[in-house]
C-alpha cells in the first residue's frame, strides 16, 4: 500500500487542468505497469482516500483506481470509498476486471467500459455507462442523468431509479431499470433494449430510430414524439400527444391513453 501512496502523490501533483481522462489515466497506468501490488494493496489504499480529498485534482481519482484495477494481476477487486465516493468521478473507466465498489461514486461510471462486471453498491452521479462497449454494470441505488449514452454493448441494471436521457443515442446493449426513469428514454436510440419496471416521465421514445422499450409501469405525454423507427411497448397508460408528430416505428399500449 505504501507503494501504491507514494505513486498516487506523485500522480496528484502530474496532473493539470489540461489533461483529458485519457491522458490522465495513461499517466497512472505507466506507473501501475512498473508496480508490484496486489488487489489488498489497492483496497487498503481505496480506504485511505480520505485523506487526500482536498487536493484540486482529487475527482479525477477514479481514473486511478481504474488504471491500477486494470492492470494489478488478479482479476476480482474490491474498492471501499463510502466516505468520498460521490467526488471520483470516472471509476471503471475502460474496465475489464470483476470490480466491487462499496460506496457511491460519482459521475462517468464504466466510462468507456471493455468488459468484465462492475457492482457499485451505493448510487452512481451521471453518465453512468457512456460510450460503454461490453461487460455488466451493476447499481444497487440511484442513478442520474445520461445514463448509458452512447453505449455500443454490454449491460446496465439499476436497482432504483433513474433521472433523464436514459439510453440517449444508444447503438445496441441492453439498460434494465427495476424503478422509475425520468423524461426522454431512448432519446435519439438506434438500437439495444431498455426496459423500466416503474413509470416513465414524458417524451418516452423521443426522436427513436431502432432498438426497442419495455415499460411495464406508465408513462406520461408524448410518448413516441417524432419516432423514425423501432418499437415502444408501454403496458400501463400514456398521457396525451400519444405518437405526437410520429414518422416510423411501432408503438403497443395495453392501458389507456389518458385525456386531460
Amino acid at each position: 500500500m505504501d507503494l501504491i501512496r507514494a505513486h498516487y502523490e506523485g500522480w496528484l501533483k502530474s496532473i493539470t487542468g489540461a489533461d483529458t481522462p485519457d491522458t490522465a489515466y495513461q499517466k497512472a497506468e505507466e506507473g501501475a505497469r512498473l508496480m508490484d501490488y496486489t488487489t489488498q494493496d489497492l483496497s487498503l489504499f481505496s480506504k485511505s482516500l480520505k485523506a487526500f480529498e482536498a487536493a484540486e485534482f482529487f475527482s479525477y481519482t477514479g481514473l486511478y483506481l481504474s488504471a491500477l484495477s486494470n492492470n494489478v494481476r488478479e482479476d476480482e477487486i474490491t474498492l471501499q470509498v463510502p466516505d468520498i465516493g460521490r467526488r471520483l468521478n470516472s471509476v471503471g473507466y475502460r474496465n475489464r476486471k470483476a470490480l466491487v465498489i462499496e460506496g457511491d461514486i460519482g459521475n462517468l461510471g464504466g466510462y468507456e467500459m471493455v468488459g468484465g462486471r462492475m457492482l457499485v453498491t451505493g448510487n452512481v452521479a451521471s453518465s453512468a455507462g457512456k460510450h460503454m462497449r461490453g461487460g455488466e454494470l451493476m447499481i444497487r441505488g440511484n442513478a442520474g442523468y445520461w445514463i448509458g449514452e452512447g453505449m455500443t454493448g454490454g449491460t446496465i441494471t439499476i436497482a432504483g431509479n433513474t433521472g433523464d436521457l436514459l439510453g440517449l443515442e444508444m447503438v445496441n446493449g441492453e439498460i434494465i431499470v427495476h424503478g422509475n426513469a425520468g423524461n426522454y428514454v431512448g432519446r435519439s436510440m438506434k438500437g439495444g433494449t431498455i426496459t423500466i419496471g416503474g413509470n416513465v416521465e414524458h417524451w418516452l421514445g423521443q426522436s427513436m430510430r431502432g432498438g426497442e422499450i419495455v415499460v411495464k409501469g406508465n408513462a406520461k405525454n408524448a410518448v413516441g414524439n417524432l419516432m423514425e423507427g423501432g418499437r415502444i411497448i408501454l403496458l400501463g397508460d400514456a398521457g396525451e400527444l400519444f405518437g405526437w408528430e410520429m414518422q416510423a416505428g411501432e408503438i403497443w399500449i395495453k392501458g389507456s391513453i389518458r385525456r386531460v
